[in-house]
């Protein structure tokens, strides 16, 4: 069974933090899959619609990793697949596709809440600085 999906955040101009989620556990301790515990990960990125290319040469061994020199303004994405004593297993479906942006960039807004009053809508939303 592959990995969910990794989730990104803590983007900035040059990289981000990639977490994922670690196999699931049965009430017993077991593995949900049979066969030998997994060792580590490896994780692959790709510019939207290119080549995938593995980020790392050692496996990981925790659940999320920081991923540096991206290039900003190019459109990336995330996957990633266990390492067990039997080899790698099959790839995460991809991240959602993030953006590095130059550090003065504006974060996005939070969502927004409207007030209604007669005939006019008042919005609001937070700001993160």
């Amino acid at each position: 069974m592959p990995p969910t999906a990794p989730a990104v955040s803590d983007i900035s101009a040059n990289s981000c933090r990639v977490k994922y989620d670690p196999p699931e556990i049965q009430a017993d301790g077991q593995h949900q899959a049979d066969g030998p515990p997994v060792t580590g990960y490896f994780l692959e990125a790709r510019a939207l619609n290119g080549a995938w290319i593995r980020v790392n040469k050692v496996p990981i061994t925790g659940t999320e990793v920081r991923v540096v020199k991206l290039h900003r303004d190019m459109r990336y994405e995330f996957r990633l697949t266990a390492l067990n004593d039997n080899g790698c297993g099959e790839y995460s479906p991809a991240s959602d596709a993030v953006v590095p942006f130059t550090e003065n960039r504006p974060s996005q807004p939070g969502r927004p809440v409207a007030t209604v009053r007669g005939n006019s809508v008042s919005l609001e939303w937070s700001i993160t600085l």
